[in-house]
């Protein structure tokens, strides 16, 4: 649903509210992505609570899941990252709610104690060149780079050590998931649904949108990287059965059944 705050401007999702709000009233099932999608749909009205189920997404993983946990050097060389850099990817639109510009302070933050940081930011969107600007302003578009679109993700997650994400608002976090999946560890603010996930032995961690939760992942030696490695084996694990396509399509076809029955039953 399109209604949740922060994604369109006021008259646009006045539209959308209003037309879901509509379909609300002769659905017999309404399916949200994680509980505190539910959430803010009973908050906005557009249908009671018991109308709702919730079903996570499910995502075709099966090359993420086949990457090895530690970054590959080949990949970094492609994109002219050193060895020792620790590098956060964030992948998304680069738009309002996902807050990259809260990203790139908590990097400018972090920076004099985590010299060795590096951001990748993925995605393309109507406020490149103000960020790329801000980037400059702050000092530390040397530590940035901006890729725009991408066919090639699992190709960039294959080089990157730790996945980031900034967003005010989020459905469900599918960078993450996908992170996730590829076995990298990430850093979020807590939005999505996920927050109850976000635990160091799942590969997550739950941060402000300050410099610390990116400082805290940004140690170059042995000790640090087998621990990135390690939690995001957790990740992986904690995601595969969770996420792939044939869990939704299962989870899809018990509710139509159920559905289904029940309108057999109240016939």
């Amino acid at each position: 649903m399109s209604s949740r705050g922060g994604y369109f401007g006021r008259p646009a999702t006045a539209v959308y509210w209003l037309v879901e709000t509509l379909l609300a009233r002769i659905s017999d099932k309404l399916i949200a992505v994680s509980q505190q999608t539910v959430d803010d749909l009973v908050r906005l009205r557009v249908a009671p609570r018991e109308r709702f189920a919730v079903i996570p997404i499910g995502l075709d993983l099966g090359a993420l899941l086949c990457l090895p946990a530690e970054p590959d050097a080949d990949t970094r060389a492609l994109l002219d990252i050193a060895d020792d850099d620790v590098v956060l990817a964030f992948v998304g639109r680069l738009v309002r709610i996902k807050r990259v510009d809260v990203l790139l302070r908590a990097l400018a933050l972090a920076l004099p104690d985590a010299p060795a940081l590096r951001l990748l930011i993925v995605g393309d969107g109507e406020l490149r060149d103000e960020l790329e600007a801000l980037a400059t302003a702050l000092g530390i578009a040397d530590r940035v780079v901006f890729l725009g679109f991408r066919f090639d993700l699992e190709r960039i997650a294959s080089g990157t050590d730790v996945a980031v994400l900034s967003s005010d608002n989020e459905g469900t976090p599918v960078a993450l998931i996908e992170a996730g999946a590829a076995a990298r560890p990430s850093i979020a603010t807590d939005v999505g649904g996920r927050g109850r996930d976000r635990r160091p032995r799942h590969g997550q961690a739950r941060a402000s949108t300050r410099s610390a939760g990116v400082r805290g992942s940004a140690g170059r030696g042995r000790t640090r990287r087998r621990l990135r490695a390690r939690l995001g084996t957790a990740a992986r694990e904690r995601v595969a059965p969770a996420y792939r396509a044939e869990r939704l399509i299962a989870d899809i076809e018990q509710l139509y059944g159920v559905l289904v029955a029940e309108r057999f039953v109240d016939g």
